[in-house]
């Protein structure tokens, strides 16, 4: 997609991750990746959204997919309120930054 820097991870469908308050919640994606090339690095980043509305963070804050890495993505939310929310397949729970070379 032109001029989209970052994609939306979901849980897959069908997938209901319980109500959760000042906890970590790991939470499959269903995807999976290998980068395969030495100098690349993918990014988790948070919704801003959640942390903002909900005080849903990422549990690393921005988690870094290094490029030998090969399996399902994951993603570690972290509810710093004491909120509680459900993640399923339909909220959003992270963004993924595809690897790409930036030059300086």
């Amino acid at each position: 997609m032109h001029g989209v820097w970052t994609h939306g991870l979901r849980a897959p469908d069908g997938d209901r991750h319980p109500r959760f308050d000042w906890q970590t919640l790991i939470i499959p994606t269903g995807i999976a990746i290998h980068i395969r090339i030495p100098d690349l690095a993918a990014m988790l980043l948070p919704r801003s959204v959640l942390g903002h509305k909900h005080g849903i963070v990422l549990g690393n804050l921005v988690g870094l997919i290094n490029s030998d890495y090969q399996g399902q993505v994951f993603v570690s939310c972290w509810n710093r309120s004491d909120t509680p929310c459900t993640i399923d397949g339909y909220r959003k729970a992270a963004r993924y930054q595809e690897p790409n070379e930036q030059r300086l």
